[in-house]
């Protein structure tokens, strides 16, 4: 019997939490959720730009010591109206992420002092694009792309209290090497490689996403949040991803 992937995803999110229990002195975890807006251009299957709408389904744990940050997050995206005119296709995103933020200095932002954290990150993270291709007499055809990132990164956050419970969290995060296996069509690319070592002049991806908290008490809290994710990669046939999502978090710290 086949396993979804998110089953997985999610299986191993909870067992690293379950192993990563230590002395620390804040400890926490998130669920978040949403929905939003998925543009794509996969050259490996077509040269028109698709787009459609995308939810998002993640959850997060992290601990703070001694300003040191770290967190493990596994998201799952998905989108089945992902479309071009009367052409459509299913687009599954897996991402997930070790960050280790450790504090860098005070900043003041319009008049608020704020805590910047930086850091190194590792991700791996799945892109999947599933279709049916038209061909001749009324026939389609069911076509698939993969491409698969394992990325070393940067990480960098901002931490703004405005008064009362309410905070602000600003974050961003970018690849700086990566090795990346992509689908490839051998009756075209002959002698290209189903696996390269990328740089961010072959393969950008990044993401950012500003949302603002409130408190509901020492250990409960509510935050509405914006992310934007995009991918360019030109190593084998063009892949552009742009991602935007709203989505609401809920987090409890013990």
């Amino acid at each position: 019997m086949k396993i979804p992937s998110y089953i997985l995803f999610f299986t191993i999110f909870l067992s690293v939490l379950l192993q990563a229990q230590q002395s620390t002195s804040q400890t926490a975890l998130s669920l978040y959720g949403g929905t939003g807006r998925l543009s794509v251009k996969d050259d490996f299957i077509s040269l028109r730009k698709y787009s459609g709408t995308f939810s998002t389904f993640g959850a997060e744990w992290g601990t703070e010591q001694d300003s040191v940050k770290n967190s493990f997050g596994i998201e799952y995206q998905h989108g089945s109206t992902v479309r071009n005119n009367n052409s459509g296709a299913e687009v599954f995103h897996m991402r997930m992420l070790f960050d280790h933020q450790s504090f860098f200095k005070k900043i003041s932002v319009f008049g608020n002092d704020a805590d910047w954290y930086v850091g190194p990150a590792g991700i791996m993270a799945m892109h999947i694009r599933s279709q049916q291709v038209a061909l001749k007499d009324e026939m389609y055809s069911d076509y698939m792309s993969f491409f698969l990132e394992n990325s070393i990164a940067v990480s960098t956050s901002v931490i703004m209290p405005i008064g009362g419970s309410w905070v602000i969290n600003a974050g961003a995060t970018m690849d700086v090497v990566t090795i990346g296996l992509r689908m490839i069509d051998n009756t075209k690319t002959e002698k290209d490689q189903m696996v390269k070592v990328l740089f961010p002049w072959s393969n950008l991806n990044g993401r950012c996403d500003l949302g603002v908290e409130y408190r509901l008490s020492n250990d409960l809290s509510v935050s509405g949040k914006y992310m934007f994710q995009f991918v360019r990669n030109t190593a084998w046939n063009d892949l552009f991803i742009a991602v935007d999502n709203a989505v609401v978090r809920v987090s409890y710290v013990w």
